[in-house]
């Protein structure tokens, strides 16, 4: 499975974006507040229909606009090529598109592109209280599994 294209429009700090990593591994460089986090929460957003950050999906937002869309393309080994959307509204609602076709269920996305984080804000998840683990581990296997979404 690899991210052929990302495409950003007025998501955080981004207006537009046009994003084609490079086959095997990628490594996003650069200052402080440039939208590196927010480009990985992007993808993340995509493999999970969840921000990584954000307490309500509506600060996805870029500060001005109505909502937000990305869409990425999505190569893959043993099953057809993807593409995938997600819009987000002011109103916390979330519209999700496979292959151009609306789905009823956000839950849907899930399977169609993993991706598993692990950060700074994690660490709990290693020294706290075992249901946090589980709780992780459950949102991450979710992707291939999803009776394991919370």
């Amino acid at each position: 499975m690899r991210l052929e294209e990302i495409k950003l429009r007025a998501f955080r700090n981004y207006t537009e974006l046009a994003f084609r990593p490079g086959p095997g591994l990628n490594l996003l460089t650069g200052g402080n507040a440039q939208g590196k986090s927010n480009l990985l929460e992007a993808v993340y957003l995509l493999a999970t229909s969840r921000s990584l950050r954000a307490g309500r999906e509506s600060e996805l937002i870029q500060r001005g606009a109505e909502s937000t869309q990305v869409r990425a393309a999505v190569l893959r080994d043993k099953d057809a090529d993807v593409l995938l959307e997600v819009d987000v509204f002011q109103t916390d609602k979330k519209v999700v598109r496979i292959n151009g076709v609306r789905r009823p269920r956000v839950i849907e996305l899930l399977g169609h592109l993993n991706a598993v984080t692990f950060g700074a804000p994690d660490l709990p998840i290693v020294a706290g209280e075992p249901s946090m683990r589980r709780r992780w581990l459950n949102l991450e296997i979710s992707q291939i599994s999803p009776r394991y979404v919370f």
